[in-house]
Formats: structure tokens, sequence, C-alpha cells
């Protein structure tokens, strides 16, 4: 899968974190690559961050293998915008 082989994190105190993962399998592709996108949603009791998946992105239709969707990526300041 090579989950955090890319990393973005948006400049607002880093609420939004989309990692790629450009060997991901989609459906009966392998190595099509996926994107997820994590927001932090408060913190724990113990003072940590609590973290939701907000998203998994995958390239939108008719994926080729060894696409490696998510080798890169980048978000916004105010992380809004996702590029991959």
């Amino acid at each position: 899968m090579a989950f955090g082989a890319a990393v973005g994190v948006s400049g607002n105190g880093g609420n939004v974190v989309v990692v790629g993962a450009p060997a991901a399998d989609v459906g009966f592709a392998e190595n099509v690559g996926a994107v997820y996108v994590f927001r932090r949603r408060g913190s724990s009791p113990d003072g940590g961050a609590v973290w939701e998946e907000e998203a998994r992105l995958v390239p939108p239709s008719n994926p080729i293998s060894r696409m490696q969707f998510g080798r890169s990526v980048a978000v916004s300041h105010d992380g809004t915008t996702i590029l991959v």
C-alpha cells in the first residue's frame, strides 16, 4: 500500500492531513493508489488529538494497474483544496 509515501498538512494549525498510498489496490486493479484525508476533530481526555478519516480518494474511473495515484499530494493552507 505504501501508506504515507506522500503527506500534506494544512497550514491552519495542521487540522487537515492528506496521506498518499500510491500502491493501494482499487477493486481488481493493483497499485492504482489512493489518498486518505484526515481531519482533527478535537482532543481526547488525555489531551491528544482526535483524528477522523474524512475521505478516501481514488482515481475517478477505469483505474489502471500501477497508476500510483497519491504519489504526490498537497493541501491548501485552509485545508479546503487538495492536489493529487
